[in-house]
Order: C-alpha cells, then sequence, then structure tokens
C-alpha cells in the first residue's frame, strides 16, 4: 500500500481536492489538517442513511496542485476550498459541484449544479446536520490539494462538511441512503421545507 500518492494525470482526469489546510474530522471526533493524514488513520464517514456519523479507514492520500479553487460558505460562518468539481452532499439533490459538468465527465457519476441556498450535510456533535449555502466565491491562484481515499461508499468531512472521497463512482444517491436522509433530517429537528 503507497502512503501518499502525487497524481499528475490519470487517464486524462483531474483528481477533485480540497485545500491543504482543510481540517477532517477523525472518528474520535477530533480534526487534523487533511496533509497530515496518512493510510491507516481513521476518519469520520456517512453511510447507509444513518443520521450517526461512522468511521472509515484511509487506505489512500493524494495531491495535486491545482489553479482556481473555490470556497464555499456555509450559513454559521464554516466554509471549505475546494476545486470547482469537487462534489459536496446536498440534502435534496445529492452530490453536487460548482463545476458539475466537469465532475459528471470525469467520473460518470451524476453530479448536479451546486448553488447558493442549497443545503450541505455538515458535522455536528456525531451526527449529520443541514446548512445552507450562502456564498460560492472563485478563487485565483495555485494551491496544494489533497484528496483522501477510504474504501467505496464512503465521503469524509472537510471543515465538518460531507465531501466525496476519491471513490466517486461507488458513490451514489441510494448508497448513502437519500431517501432516509429525510427522515434523518426531521429526526434531528430539520424539515424539507425549512431548510
Amino acid at each position: 500500500m503507497s502512503t501518499i500518492g502525487e497524481l499528475i494525470c490519470r487517464s486524462n482526469k483531474d483528481i477533485l481536492c480540497v485545500a491543504e489546510d482543510s481540517l477532517v474530522r477523525m472518528h474520535n471526533g477530533c480534526r487534523k489538517r487533511i496533509d497530515l493524514i496518512r493510510p491507516g488513520d481513521a476518519v469520520a464517514s456517512l453511510g447507509g442513511g444513518k443520521c450517526e456519523v461512522e468511521s472509515v479507514v484511509v487506505d489512500h492520500v493524494f495531491q495535486r496542485i491545482h489553479e482556481g479553487l473555490v470556497v464555499i460558505w456555509l450559513e454559521g460562518g464554516s466554509s471549505i476550498k475546494c476545486t470547482a468539481d469537487h462534489p459536496v452532499w446536498t440534502v435534496d439533490r445529492g452530490w453536487c459541484a460548482v463545476d458539475w459538468m466537469k465532475a459528471t465527465d470525469s467520473y460518470r457519476e451524476n453530479v448536479l449544479l451546486l448553488g447558493v441556498g442549497y443545503c450541505c450535510l455538515t458535522y455536528a456533535n456525531g451526527y449529520a446536520v443541514p446548512r445552507r449555502i450562502v456564498g460560492i466565491e472563485r478563487l485565483s491562484g495555485r494551491r496544494m490539494t489533497y484528496v483522501i481515499s477510504a474504501g467505496k461508499l464512503h465521503g469524509f468531512f472537510a471543515n465538518d462538511i460531507f465531501v466525496h472521497d476519491e471513490n466517486i463512482a461507488a458513490l451514489t444517491y441510494e448508497s448513502i441512503g437519500c431517501y432516509e436522509m429525510h427522515a434523518c433530517i426531521d429526526y434531528c429537528g430539520f424539515s424539507q421545507q425549512g431548510i
């Protein structure tokens, strides 16, 4: 098993990444910079249509320099810097990205357009709760970016926002329980109309 792999090109596809200073939620609740994550680390994930967060083990960490990241701002002040084609999980639409066409073309996954007003799932005290996107900003310049792989059917929490890992082909709307997710949101004290 490799430690950190630098991906320059993979079948002429970019790798989807988050900024090097992104904080990944670990299985024990603490946060760790993504550039310090190593294979074998256990991170918090979400799967099976549960409100509760589960633990998955990182099997690969990838790094790459990217230009033109975006910042996605959520209510309450949290944000994430990522490539424009990096999908985040939204409550009513599933995987969405600012550059949804590139994400769909590169990964043959149904990724929809991400916009202001949509609700992402965020980490809060061991549960996934929705938070509304209040802004999206394009950045200039080059930055080192990272992404982790944690096996099939998993994403991870970067800056407490649920994003997919590099195994996007294995992540589908049903795989993390989209239909049960609405019940989960009601359980956590949110209604679909209120989000």
